[in-house]
């Protein structure tokens, strides 16, 4: 559905996903009193009802002629390690909930209301993420730098870090005594924990345009960084406490952006100087004789109105060229 860039149906499916589990939990667990396999059966049901409904969406693509799928094949094969090392990658990211249920457990519950507030950024971040990677190999295979593309990504992710890393430094502490005093004394964390699945986030949204662009370096770095950290980590384990991992989960996801701007400056950032520097001089040209017509017609169309009323409905006439 992401290829077909059929990206409303992809997000309503998934937002009914839980809808769909809660109802099925209900069902089989508080009507029928199957309890632990009733829940199990409900969190299968859901992500079935999904795959099906996602198939019968894009169902049209198996009809008309049949073509060779040799290059995609191929395609696939070649880029089936580099995302299996993504998906390891990620899943070593989230090591610290485990690290917590299993060697700070008189935290845990503190540590799951926090995750509660600090993954926002990270959801906010998804909808970015889930139509990059389309549009970016679109604009690889057209053979069109993907440049714009990614700066554009990267500073909307970065902004939506800052606002949710400051509003909940300053909101961490109200909104944790309305939920729950109890976990009060952890909201000073939010906001860590915010700037951290920001970070997050923003390194999925880079690491999609280094797959388009099939550029696997950035992956391995970090796979390489989430393995120190999960080792880091377990050898810590008879010291750390919770302020302490939070700041160990910021300086990671930093480290791993850090690999990743290294990777992308000599090839994204640069090109996108280069090719920018002769279109300013084309659109300031461009610019400057359109700015003459405008002035010209301003002037033909005052005398010919005759009131002001009918001059400016005379100016929105004018249309400015895109650039």
């Amino acid at each position: 559905m992401q290829g077909a860039h059929q990206f409303v149906g992809y997000s309503v499916i998934n937002a009914a996903g839980p809808f769909v589990m809660t109802g099925c939990a209900i069902l089989l667990v508080g009507v029928f009193g199957w309890g632990l396999p009733g829940a199990l059966a409900a969190r299968l049901i859901a992500p079935l009802f999904i795959g099906l409904w996602m198939l019968r969406r894009v169902a049209w693509i198996w009809q008309g002629p049949r073509e060779s799928y040799a290059d995609e094949m191929r395609l696939a094969m070649k880029m089936w390690i580099p995302v299996a090392i993504q998906m390891l990658a990620m899943t070593l990211l989230g090591f610290d909930r485990l690290f917590v249920r299993n060697f700070m457990l008189s935290d845990s519950g503190g540590f799951a209301a926090v995750l509660t507030l600090g993954q926002i950024p990270m959801w906010l971040i998804a909808p970015i993420t889930t139509v990059l990677f389309p549009m970016a190999s679109a604009e690889v295979a057209g053979g069109r730098s993907v440049s714009r593309l990614f700066r554009d990504a990267v500073l909307a992710s970065a902004a939506i870090t800052l606002a949710c890393a400051i509003l909940f430094r300053f909101a961490a502490v109200p909104l944790m005594r309305f939920w729950n005093p109890v976990f009060a004394p952890y909201a000073d964390l939010v906001w860590l924990c915010a700037l951290a699945f920001g970070l997050q986030g923003l390194i999925v949204a880079v690491l999609n345009v280094e797959m388009a662009r099939h550029a696997y370096g950035g992956i391995y770095w970090m796979a390489a960084v989430a393995a120190v950290f999960c080792y880091a980590l377990y050898r810590a384990r008879g010291w750390m406490d919770l302020p302490t991992l939070m700041t160990w989960m910021v300086g990671v996801r930093v480290a791993i952006l850090a690999g990743l701007w290294s990777s992308f400056r000599s090839c994204l950032w640069r090109q996108g100087r280069t090719r920018l520097l002769p279109n300013r001089h084309r659109v300031r040209g461009t610019c400057r004789s359109h700015s003459a017509q405008i002035t010209s017609r301003l002037r033909r169309d005052f005398h010919e109105s005759g009131c002001a009323w009918r001059f400016w409905i005379a100016t929105t006439r004018i249309s400015w060229p895109r650039t």
